[in-house]
């Protein structure tokens, strides 16, 4: 896939046109040269080589004024992966306008301040849990800057407002590799709003993911969104949690989480990004307990060859919650780089985002389980555990039921 490239004279900055669309990308590099390129085919092919190879390996370490970039003159082609250059383990940032709404300097500042704020925030909480001042880093230019890329879009402010997430990641999908880096974006437009949410993220594997943000965003929701491009789940065991949905004023990383991230390779350049194999988990406890049960024992069998790191206990999150069917942490269990180990966990029936639940109710629990090993790769697997007396035999008759011939039995009942 190529992508057109639309090169401006102010200032040599490049605007990068996805369809309709553009990329904002920075570059030290004067564009006249290149202008005056364009009278001769076989030269413009030369110089085209030589300017998209020039500017583009500064992208991670320019930076210029940003104005509001209408005016575009030339053409010219690029590969996909000119516009994912740069350090790897990085948090980069996007700042997305539809092609009707201006551009804001004040929210290009805010983004700045906000991810050095959050930046600081994992740090101090990794510190606080005894990891030290783990915490990730992001696209920086020469001067040490935060890096902000601005992407223009195809479509006017309307377009992006029902099913936001998918729109936006179709869109921007186009020239960013979210498999292979995160990238938090900031989405200009006129509800404030990410479809019905205020903020929304997906994981794109070890090394990627992806989150949206509506302009005017906390710095909190920006913590908590980037917190899901980690792989961090909700954890409503307590509302002061960064991954719940918190309390105003009072913030901070679980136990929990911090152990996660201390494995991540976002948070430690020692840990290889490469996928490997990851930890297996079976169950071996029953999945039925008896009416009237309090708590029942979860027990697994879990190995891996490189050692295991944590494992964690999520149970599906239930109506009415915003955040039905999503995965909720239970409770977890650290490990010191055991190949095999048996985890076992008492499972009380609690879901922390309703503490009304029980084991009675409701009458069955959707149980996710993942297992990290001490190079973060992670394994899962799911289960549903059951109140046995509500697993009522099936009897079937003839009576009444013309289109039926026959009914057939297995042998083991």
């Amino acid at each position: 896939m190529s992508l057109a490239l639309r090169v401006i004279r102010l200032k040599a900055r490049q605007v990068v046109r996805l369809r309709g669309g553009t990329v904002q990308m920075n570059c030290y590099r004067s564009c006249t040269p290149f202008i005056r390129c364009l009278f001769s085919p076989f030269v413009f092919y030369l110089c085209l080589s030589a300017f998209i190879c020039g500017c583009f390996s500064s992208v991670s370490y320019a930076s210029s004024p940003y104005e509001d970039m209408r005016a575009r003159d030339s053409l010219y082609a690029a590969a996909k992966q000119a516009l994912n250059v740069g350090e790897p383990r990085t948090v980069r940032m996007i700042y997305f306008l539809p092609n009707d709404r201006p551009f804001q300097q004040a929210v290009v500042d805010s983004m700045k301040v906000t991810i050095r704020q959050i930046q600081t925030f994992y740090a101090d909480q990794m510190e606080a849990h005894g990891y030290g001042r783990k915490t990730f880093r992001f696209e920086t230019d020469a001067q040490g800057d935060p890096l902000v890329h601005r992407v223009d879009g195809q479509h006017p402010d309307s377009h992006y407002l029902d099913d936001t997430f998918d729109t936006l990641f179709d869109e921007i999908g186009q020239a960013f590799d979210a498999r292979q880096n995160i990238y938090f974006i900031v989405v200009d437009n006129s509800t404030n709003r990410i479809g019905q949410a205020a903020g929304s993220a997906r994981l794109m594997g070890k090394n990627g993911g992806i989150c949206f943000v509506p302009i005017g965003f906390h710095w909190t929701t920006a913590a908590h969104e980037l917190g899901h491009t980690f792989d961090l789940r909700h954890d409503f065991n307590d509302d002061t949690y960064i991954m719940s949905y918190g309390r105003e004023g009072r913030y901070q990383l679980s136990a929990c989480h911090a152990e996660f991230l201390s494995v991540h390779p976002y948070f430690d350049p020692a840990i290889p990004t490469e996928e490997a194999q990851p930890p297996t988990i079976e169950l071996v406890s029953q999945t039925g307990y008896p009416a009237g049960s309090k708590s029942v024992s979860i027990q697994l069998k879990v190995s891996d060859s490189d050692g295991l790191h944590q494992v964690i206990l999520f149970i599906t999150t239930i109506p009415p919650h915003s955040a039905t069917g999503s995965y909720e942490v239970k409770s977890c269990r650290g490990l010191a780089g055991e190949r095999d180990a048996i985890v076992e966990f008492d499972y009380d029936g609690v879901i922390p985002s309703d503490s009304s639940t029980s084991l009675s109710d409701p009458f069955e629990h959707r149980i996710y389980v993942e297992a990290v090993d001490s190079f973060g790769n992670a394994g899962n697997t799911r289960f549903e555990l059951f109140d046995i007396s509500t697993q009522r035999n099936l009897i079937a008759t003839l009576e009444g039921h013309r289109r039926v011939n026959s009914v057939s039995f297995s042998p083991d009942g």
